[in-house]
């Protein structure tokens, strides 16, 4: 795995498109703005072991919800932003 210093040096050497490698780049200084370098890279590494399937998750996401009962929620939660 590449040293958090290393991937920073090349983040900062490219600052015109925005591809995947730089849209790493800003959520590693983000991490690094908020939680710090030593516990930036504990997240990068505890990220890294958690083994997450996204599709699977996307199965039971709304299994117990009805178009319905979303667009309700979603209403619900529009009031409460707008207000």
């Amino acid at each position: 795995m590449l040293s958090t210093q290393l991937i920073l040096f090349v983040c900062f050497r490219r600052q015109n498109m925005k591809t995947d490698t730089d849209i790493r780049c800003e959520g590693i200084r983000a991490l690094m703005q908020i939680l710090g370098t030593v516990e930036a890279e504990r997240f990068i590494v505890l990220m890294s072991r958690e083994r997450f399937d996204y599709t699977e998750w996307r199965k039971g996401q709304w299994q117990d919800e009805t178009v319905a009962s979303l667009a309700d929620r979603a209403r619900a939660w529009r009031e409460q932003v707008t207000v």
